[in-house]
């Protein structure tokens, strides 16, 4: 638990599952919001791609396949609270702490960026330590009904669960 100015902040517990996940430079993984799918999943091919037929033994010729699309789509699921504001200052209540991250949020996040393709900078630190990138677009978010209540120290916060929908054009992010 964190002190800011005689205030308790409690947040949530920070989990970095398969590494620490940003988008432009911005952490995924704070006390106001937390990223809670294996981000390592955005490190490898969802799928084998193939450029050629299929060779079929003990059959004449090859079975004509389409080549899978090198993009992958991912679903991040996610945690954001009010309590705790996303820069970890205190809001004034937690039902305005959870407007102003949601803001922040879709303003930072998933709103649409500046760039020409609507792409951000999507990069994963892994538990192993290497740093891995590529351009992302992050096409949707979807959360939860807001709930209202108490944490296990009896604050009252206010929270609900997310879904982010990241693409990666080019399949994954790569040292």
């Amino acid at each position: 638990m964190e002190e800011d100015g005689g205030c308790a902040l409690m947040g949530i517990q920070v989990v970095k599952c398969g590494g620490e996940f940003f988008i432009d430079n911005l952490s995924m993984h704070r006390a106001a919001f937390c990223v809670t799918s294996d981000v390592e999943a955005l490190t490898q091919h969802k799928s084998p791609h193939r450029s050629a037929g299929l060779v079929i033994p003990e059959v004449t010729g090859e079975l004509a396949r389409r080549m899978r699309p090198a993009a992958a789509e991912h679903q991040l699921n996610m945690v954001i609270v009010g309590d705790v504001l996303w820069d970890g200052t205190a809001p004034a209540n937690p039902d305005e702490g959870f407007e102003e991250n949601m803001d922040w949020l879709e303003a930072n996040v998933w709103g649409v960026p500046s760039s020409t393709d609507s792409t951000r900078e999507g990069k994963v630190i892994t538990d192993g330590g290497s740093t891995r990138t590529n351009p992302i677009q992050v096409f949707d978010m979807q959360r939860e009904s807001k709930i209202k209540g108490r944490d296990h120290n009896g604050t009252m916060t206010v929270g609900c669960l997310a879904t982010l929908y990241v693409r990666i054009p080019r399949g994954k992010l790569e040292i």
